[in-house]
């Protein structure tokens, strides 16, 4: 890269290097050149215009210096210098730069797609952007160096390429179908579907709009230093939809090579009788409850081999088991290390908070959040608080969820902005001095109205029920509570999850700045409004804890709309959520018929799937290099906190499993491992019909059958003729976890 002169300030990037030939007789072949470099890569006639200026540039040295004492003027006796057609050598330090510089804007001969187009000019321009920055920093760092200076300094081209990353991003978006590149101050407009949000209305898409520099980093709040240039997290969002379809597209060639079954493959030697753990399994089956429906398959992890199968391709309804379909597919398509982003913008007297679904914020990471945003807004006056939800849809409750009731905890509706699960805690406490029991809300920051209606005295129990009235939450609590009770805690959903987060702002505003409330409306965040602060979550598998340790429906259904959101770059909906998982599911081999999905969390009557399908979900998360190996270590563990706490419990750790409850279905999907830890066998366990607790103990059987079964193979010989004892004799492994839970749980 030659320095730039003073005359060319100002200039594009490379104006320079595209001047006219200085001879006259060279202006044809210079024509020719041309209509030949349109064919070539960007590096190349990068290259060919770096050739050309430094010709141009002897030639003009030697015209000013003229020719030597005592010798002829060569410009005017000597011939044209004849055209090489030898092909110069490349230098190392030009190589490795035309291959960053390729490698960064992904422009080559065998992607044509990803050239600028000739009709595309927001292409274009932000090409000229990108080559103008570039300059622009080389010319501040005062890089003396004749010949690609950045290449000289590892920190400045590190620098260099990631700020130039997140432009060729925005680039590239602009080659997936139905896409183009937004100009500052323009915000995409795309349908909202009707099935989810009534008739078909221009909405603003969130994941098309610019945003401010990248905070990344580690779990937390983190503060800016108010730029409205585009970072890497949001233009990234205009790439998502292609980003999902490669990810697809690398999973089947990978499914390809190395299936997820094999049927005939013979069992390595060493690892056990296959068949008698098939008579004890089909043993114990024998025994199940009159009038129920069971489907069992399993599989060895360590031969792919199917083990024992009994109606294993039989449909039936998985409950909760569900959320491992949806969680594994959020994982592999969306990365294991995927973050939720809640930010706060702001204008000249407007705050915005901007949501993209994240399900674990709470009540504490607000408030710091809010903190961080007003000490960064530098005591300017606030007029009013924007909610931006418009990644999601309006459509709040998923198909199949319950609209009347108690209204628990495990139907809490969906939004983008949510906050403590879109829940509130009451708590009843007795009162010694008054005739009513004092009922209150956690958090308590407004939003939810209670209508106290309990008595104390002896009586019945005390019934919660929560409704919307107005548009309001309001919970009314009705019965009797005996004095010197203890205080009875409940957990119940709220009906507008954006009012009940909006009240809450307000209030923690409001006690920040020391001044009246501040008034709370819907929208959209402008694409200037500057970045205040981020809240940026945990990593996606630890997310999905909450879903597969404790089988939160709340968390299943933000994941899916997620995955819907960044897989069609449209605000997310139940129905493309389910259609992302569907294709997931085609892509794994799976057979669509296997798999009829309505939500994300299983809670519907009908969903259906398959033993077969669970045990596929759970070899894919076991192959090499898989990145939804870790939701293995967030399933429930028996003995610790979970769905499994009081089943098992001699297992411990050896067993990581998924329960699924609701009336009439009780299904257990997991791993269970030998004492080594070297076999495994995944299994899944459908039971339709008849009571839990009988069914629980048929599945807990067939379990245990498993462990011994593998507690045998991985003994030596010597051993195996005395090792008969029985696997829930044994000692618990591990002591039961105190950890706290998340409050909102149904199984």
């Amino acid at each position: 890269m030659l320095r730039a002169r003073p005359t060319d300030r100002g200039r594009g990037a490379f104006d320079g290097l595209r001047r006219q030939p200085t001879n006259p007789e060279d202006a044809t072949t210079s024509r020719s050149k041309e209509a030949q470099s349109a064919h070539q890569s960007p590096h190349r006639r990068w290259q060919s215009g770096i050739r050309q200026e430094r010709q141009r540039v002897a030639l003009a040295g030697e015209a000013e210096r003229g020719p030597p004492r005592g010798e002829p003027d060569s410009r005017r006796h000597a011939r044209p210098p004849a055209p090489t057609t030898a092909k110069r050598r490349v230098p190392p330090s030009r190589r490795r730069a035309g291959q960053l510089w390729t490698s960064v804007l992904g422009h080559s001969r065998a992607n044509p797609a990803s050239r600028f187009a000739a009709e595309d000019r927001p292409g274009r321009r932000m090409a000229s952007r990108v080559s103008s920055f570039v300059c622009d920093r080389v010319r501040r760092m005062k890089c003396r160096t004749k010949t690609y200076p950045i290449m000289r300094r590892p920190r400045l081209t590190r620098s260099l390429l990631v700020a130039m990353l997140g432009l060729a991003s925005t680039v590239a978006g602009a080659a997936v179908p139905g896409q183009r590149i937004l100009r500052p101050g323009e915000s995409a407009s795309v349908p909202v579907p009707s099935a989810e949000s009534g008739a078909a209305r221009p909405r603003a898409a969130p994941d098309a709009r610019w945003r401010g520099p990248a905070t990344a980093g580690h779990h937390g709040v983190q503060a800016a230093t108010g730029s409205v240039h585009p970072n890497r997290d949001g233009i990234a969002a205009a790439a998502w939809p292609s980003v999902v379809e490669r990810r697809l597209a690398a999973l089947q060639r990978e499914l390809n090579r190395e299936p997820l079954t094999r049927e005939e493959t013979p069992r390595a030697p060493g690892q056990g009788d296959d068949a008698a753990l098939s008579r004890r399994l089909g043993a114990v089956l024998a025994s199940r409850p009159a009038g129920t429906r069971v489907g069992v398959r399993v599989q060895s992890l360590a031969s792919r081999k199917v083990v024992f199968d009994r109606n294993g391709d039989t449909t039936l309804h998985p409950a909760s088991n569900q959320k491992l379909v949806t969680a594994v597919a959020a994982v592999e398509l969306l990365g294991a290390r995927y973050r939720f982003r809640t930010e706060v913008r702001a204008t000249a007297d407007t705050l915005f908070v901007v949501g993209t679904g994240d399900p674990s914020l709470q009540i504490v990471d607000l408030e710091r959040l809010i903190r961080r945003a007003l000490a960064a807004h530098d005591g300017r006056e606030i007029r009013r608080i924007v909610l931006d939800d418009s990644a999601f849809s309006p459509r709040r409750f998923g198909p199949g969820y319950p609209t009347s009731g108690p209204a628990h905890s495990y139907a809490a509706p969906s939004s983008a902005l949510a906050l403590a699960f879109n829940t509130v805690e009451i708590e009843v406490r007795p009162s010694r001095h008054q005739a009513r029991p004092v009922a209150r809300t956690r958090p308590g920051c407004g939003g939810v109205k209670i209508v106290n209606r309990a008595r104390s005295g002896r009586g019945g129990p005390l019934d919660i029920r929560s409704g919307v009235v107005d548009g309001q939450t309001r919970v009314t609590v009705r019965g009797t509570l005996p004095p010197g009770h203890a205080p009875v805690v409940a957990r119940r959903r709220v009906h507008d999850p954006l009012a009940f987060f909006g009240a809450c702002v307000a209030r923690l505003a409001a006690e920040q700045t020391d001044g009246p409330a501040i008034p709370i409306d819907r929208g959209v965040a402008p694409q200037h409004a500057q970045l205040l602060a981020a809240h940026i979550s945990a990593p996606l598998h630890e997310v999905l804890a909450s879903a597969l340790r404790f089988s939160n429906n709340f968390t299943s259904e933000q994941v899916l709309r997620t995955l819907a959101w960044r897989a069609t770059g449209r605000p997310g909906t139940f129905a493309d959520g389910v259609a992302t998982v569907a294709a997931f599911w085609r892509t794994i081999g799976g057979d669509p018929a296997e798999l009829q999905l309505d939500n994300g969390s299983g809670l519907s009557r009908t969903s259906r799937t398959t033993a077969r399908a669970l045990v596929r979900i759970l070899a894919l998360t076991q192959r090499p290099g898989a990145p939804s190996d870790t939701l293995r270590e967030v399933m429930a563990v028996p003995g610790e906190d979970g769905t499994l706490r009081r089943r098992l419990r001699r297992l411990g750790p050896r067993l990581h499993a998924k329960t699924g409850t609701i009336t009439g279905v009780s299904a257990l999907s997991g791993i269970v491992t030998d004492p080594n830890g070297r076999d495994a066998l995944a299994f899944s366990i459908l039971v339709n019909g008849g009571r839990a607790r009988d069914s629980r103990r048929l599945q807990d059987r067939m379990v245990l059958a498993m462990a011994r079964h593998l507690e045998v193979s991985s003994s030596p010989p010597a051993s195996k003729a005395s090792s008969n004892t029985r696997v829930d004799a044994a000692p618990p492994t591990r002591p039961p976890s105190t950890a706290s839970h998340p409050p909102t749980r149904h199984d």
